[in-house]
């Protein structure tokens, strides 16, 4: 078990992403996430990824709150078939956000994710959104420190 703060839940064992053997090449394999990511982001036709189903109804969500929104791959690597994506998104806060209203604030963020890529297909996704640094730029929240 992880030692943790007094107070706080004891936190499950993590589950470990084992390496496998790559069915796609590195290249490949990273151009498969952002060509995914973009399609995502614009709502164009995308072929399915068993892996992708939660980036499908998130994307959804940010695409009718930020209708402007930008994809911007800052750094990505791929290892096996892992494929490891830090990318920035930029719109402005025009639409409803899961229930939060509207703000007209230009916005960017983060996204930090791990997919498995196989047979030129995200089998596996595991990610991580800047929700809460959206939600302080936007009002919502007070700013993250430094986040302005």
């Amino acid at each position: 078990m992880h030692r943790h703060l007094s107070g706080w839940p004891e936190l499950p064992e993590p589950t470990p992403i084992p390496i496998s053997t790559a069915t796609t090449p590195p290249a490949k394999a990273k151009t498969v996430v952002v060509n995914l990511l973009q399609a995502l982001l614009t709502g164009e036709p995308a072929p399915e990824h068993s892996g992708a189903a939660a980036l499908r109804a998130e994307f959804t969500a940010i695409r009718a709150a930020f209708p402007d929104a930008t994809l911007a791959i800052v750094h990505q690597i791929a290892e096996g078939d892992l494929v490891g994506t830090h990318a920035t998104i930029s719109g402005t806060h025009t639409g409803p956000l899961h229930g939060i209203a509207p703000t007209g604030r230009p916005v960017e963020w983060s996204l930090l994710i791990l997919n498995r890529v196989s047979e030129g297909r995200v089998i596996e996704h595991r990610g991580n959104v800047g929700w809460m640094d959206v939600l302080g730029k936007i009002g919502v929240l007070p700013p993250a420190p430094g986040s302005e």
